[in-house]
């Protein structure tokens, strides 16, 4: 339904009532995306967590600003905590459901030179 990216709609989904434009990484984000999952279909049976991504540059962890590390647990794992929280208590409530968080293998050999925030952003999302 949307990603990160979905800030701004790419011309493909202008009218499209499946796509919600929002900055998940913003807790204004969350806000926007819940009542339009609501609205379209009650609670969800199930939410799958995929949201991720990194744009730090190479050079180890002596290249990672603090602004690096807030942008991967922005990322992730703190949007997943936001929709677990927005969404998981309707969805006890009602006795059903499932929710999915998809890592990657990184979180368990993350990729000294590059990956390091990433890596431990998805090991917190895994745990």
């Amino acid at each position: 339904m949307c990603s990160r990216r979905s800030r701004t709609a790419p011309a493909a989904a202008a009218g499209e009532p499946l796509f919600v434009t929002a900055d998940l990484t913003a807790p204004g984000g969350i806000d926007a995306v819940v009542p339009a999952v609501r609205d379209r279909f009650g609670i969800p049976d199930v939410v799958v967590y995929t949201l991720g991504g990194s744009h730090a540059s190479a050079g180890g962890f002596a290249a990672l600003t603090d602004a690096h590390w807030q942008d991967e647990f922005a990322l992730s794992p703190l949007v997943a905590v936001r929709l677990d929280r927005a969404l998981l208590l309707a969805m006890r409530d009602t006795g059903r459901g499932a929710v999915v968080h998809v890592s990657f293998i990184q979180r368990r050999l993350p990729l000294p030179d590059a990956a390091l925030g990433y890596a431990a952003a998805k090991a917190a999302l895994a745990t």
